[in-house]
């Protein structure tokens, strides 16, 4: 569903940029027809999701939309197509695009590097043949081996993504080769001659508050999770013990786990259909669903609206926000042991879905303004992961860099920057964690190998973990 979304933002971005343009025999009418065939069949069936509109309007007015717009919009996708077999089938059927015989002698080689439309990674190189190296192609065919089933559909993503990549370089820089840096290969002090790798223990140990905070999708139907188990990783032995696993099942749109997590780690903030209306909440240890829009129901004669669950800020105070039919977002904070009540706090848009983050205080800011319309261009617009240093310092992945952060700026200016990983670097880091102590970051690398690195910078530590229990996790935090 990748590229379903993909072409959508290609129909809403629409013809100006690809006037004139031909793709390896692929010409402008043909993108076009099968991107309008693509916006039919989505709005015959979810025109009126406040998730696919929120896509739409970004890419009318950005010509490309947030990576979690993107992220909700695929799960939206997906839950529809695994629902109503009718909208999979018009789903395959509006992909079909009419190509040429012939083949443009100018290819493209799309590998890891540079952000094109915040769609994929790709550095551009003349000649020869198509290679896809990037996660969004390798995460379609995953999906298509998985889900053979649904691999009609999925196999949109291998045609568009070639679409969408070449058609949003408006000037192609000079070839590069994309150097992926193994970090310093020593493992984290106390695994040096391990003759086995580090272990994982699977039965759960609620009151564990020590280590790494990790969460990672532990069962799924159709792709789509509906399940997340947390533990703690232990960031000297690389060993794994788990907490507790939640019943996510039916959650919609998106699920920010680290915003999502409740402080005593025993609810998880979800958004979920009730009524045929998207209402707020969140799980407990026992799978309940506790809805703090209960009296809410969808109104034929009134105005379209939803709710989207947000998260718990450290205090425990819940957030969530109601999306209205001209997409402003208002923001509500409802008080910790609260289902009722709620307090609105704000109101951010018509482009706020998905840009919430943790404030240094641990509160949750949203599209890092509140609602000011200041700093258009800082840092935290879009940021969604902060490791927290101090009160005014806190590290941020941006591409291959860690970036430390310091700023008087209560809504996050941008304030002095320092990277703390080699300059050479090119693959993708992500999830930073600071130390309690604020002397490490911990963090992933390529969405697979986990290293720490000094909070002042240098060359970065690897940690061992059970990669066999541990598959597509995320850090939270670092207790």
């Amino acid at each position: 569903m990748d590229i379903v979304v993909g072409f959508l933002i290609a129909w809403a971005a629409g013809k100006a940029r690809r006037v004139g343009r031909t793709v390896d025999g692929l010409t402008d009418a043909a993108l076009d027809a099968a991107a309008e065939r693509v916006w039919a069949a989505v709005a015959a069936k979810l025109g009126a999701d406040p998730v696919i509109r929120e896509l739409v309007a970004e890419a009318e007015q950005t010509g490309q939309a947030a990576e979690n717009v993107q992220a909700a919009a695929v799960r939206v996708l997906e839950q529809a197509a695994s629902a109503d077999p009718a909208f999979s089938a018009a789903l395959r059927d509006a992909r079909t695009v009419e190509q040429t015989t012939q083949v443009s002698p100018s290819t493209v080689a799309v590998s890891h590097g540079g952000a094109v439309g915040n769609l994929v990674t790709a550095p551009v190189t003349a000649g020869g043949s198509v290679t896809f190296k990037n996660k969004t192609v390798t995460k379609a065919v995953q999906s298509a081996r998985a889900h053979p089933v649904a691999a009609a559909v999925v196999a949109i993503a291998v045609v568009a993504v070639l679409m969408v990549v070449v058609l949003a370089l408006a000037q192609p820089g000079p070839p590069r080769s994309a150097r992926i840096i193994d970090f310093e290969p020593s493992r984290a002090a106390g695994t040096a001659g391990r003759s086995t790798s580090p272990t994982s223990t699977m039965s759960y140990a609620p009151n564990l508050r020590t280590g790494i905070l990790v969460s990672y999708p532990s069962g799924e139907r159709n792709g789509i999770a509906t399940r997340q188990t947390i533990g703690f990783l232990n960031p000297d032995t690389g060993e794994f013990r788990a907490v507790r696993e939640f019943n996510v099942d039916g959650w919609q749109g998106e699920l920010n786990i680290e915003l999502a997590l409740a402080p005593n780690l025993d609810r998880v903030a979800i958004t979920k259909m009730v009524g045929g209306m998207r209402h707020a909440g969140w799980v407990d240890v026992d799978g309940r669903f506790t809805d703090v829009n209960p009296q809410e129901k969808p109104d034929p004669f009134g105005e379209p609206h939803g709710f989207n669950a947000i998260g718990f800020g450290r205090n425990g105070d819940f957030y969530y926000e109601r999306i209205n039919d001209d997409l402003l977002h208002n923001i509500y904070r409802l008080a910790a042991g609260a289902t009722s009540g709620a307090v609105m706090i704000g109101t951010n848009g018509p482009h706020a879905l998905g840009r919430a983050w943790r404030y240094n205080d641990g509160s949750i800011a949203i599209d890092g303004t509140m609602g000011r319309e200041k700093d258009k261009d800082a840092n935290c617009l879009g940021l969604l992961h902060a490791a927290w240093l101090s009160p005014s310092t806190y590290v941020e992945a941006s591409g291959a860099q860690l970036i430390r952060v310091t700023t008087d700026d209560p809504y996050c200016g941008k304030g002095d920057q320092t990277t703390l990983l080699p300059s050479d670097n090119v693959a993708e880091v992500s999830d930073p964690v600071a130390a309690p102590d604020s002397s490490r970051v911990a963090f992933t690398y390529q969405h697979s190998d986990l290293y720490y690195v000094a909070a002042t910078g240098g060359r970065p530590v690897k940690i061992d973990y059970p990669k066999t229990t541990l598959k597509n996790f995320h850090l939270l935090r670092w207790m």
